[in-house]
């Protein structure tokens, strides 16, 4: 399996013009556009005959746009407004389609206070997981298998407050990158302790999520569910141009 990224940051020309016309602020930084393309050639064994009856089919093979994105970004003095768009070729081998905004999709603003206090809202990557949810952020070509087991992104509200080199922040969303809440499920509510000074970061994360009712046992027992407690730590530093970063993560749920 070989990695080949493509990178595409388009800046809009006179995109004070733009911001104009369109009917924003004239102290608007004006619409940029950026994006990136992750193409690959994946390669996977073939059949596998486990006895004289059975064989497992391998895994399809080929060119793939394992992942891309187009972002929208723009900036009125102390406000951000940001839309991400990715887009992957689709799991299905019998047409070329390309799936848009179906997985890690942001929408969101941001108003930073000069005191140092943020707030966010909308739909934005998550603090948690083992990895970035961008292929270019990560090491290898592709997620490990935990990547899929934590939240991708939150829709919700997050908080912030900077005290350099200190930051704390909290977060309401709906549980498990979910677009909605179920009747019997809880929002999820998460706090993040973090120390961040060049070329250095540690950060320290707790998510919360609880759900209602009982599940049955294969012996016919009822037992009700627990809630979903997400424990996640990061640390991370550079040294010159190369990165090392380590991230642990423990969950404990009975859903």
């Amino acid at each position: 399996m070989s990695k080949h990224i493509l990178w595409i940051f388009v800046t809009v020309i006179g995109s004070q013009a733009l911001a104009t016309t369109t009917g924003a602020p004239a102290n608007s930084s004006g619409l940029m556009v950026s994006g990136y393309i992750d193409v690959q050639h994946q390669w996977a064994r073939g059949s596998l005959k486990l006895n004289d009856s059975t064989v497992l089919n391998g895994e399809p093979t080929g060119f793939v746009v394992n992942q891309g994105a187009m972002i929208l970004s723009d900036e009125f003095e102390t406000v951000e407004l940001t839309v991400d768009i990715p887009f992957r070729s689709a799991t299905t081998t019998t047409n070329n389609d390309l799936e848009l905004a179906t997985r890690e999709a942001q929408a969101f603003i941001k108003y930073q206070h000069d005191s140092g206090v943020f707030w966010q809202l909308g739909q934005f990557d998550s603090a948690f997981g083992t990895e970035a949810n961008d292929t270019t952020d990560i090491l290898f070509p592709q997620h490990g298998i935990l990547h899929d087991l934590t939240p991708s992104t939150h829709t919700g509200l997050l908080i912030g407050y900077s005290f350099i080199p200190f930051y704390i922040q909290g977060l309401v969303a709906n549980a498990n990158s979910a677009a909605r809440q179920t009747h019997d499920q809880s929002a999820e509510y998460a706090l993040r302790l973090g120390w961040s000074q060049e070329p250095m970061q540690v950060s320290m994360g707790v998510a919360y999520t609880d759900k209602a009712g009982t599940y049955v046992l294969g012996n016919g027992e009822y037992k009700d569910y627990q809630p979903r407690i997400l424990l996640n730590t990061i640390v991370q530093t550079r040294f010159g141009k190369s990165e090392l970063s380590g991230r642990a993560e423990v969950l404990e749920s009975s859903f």
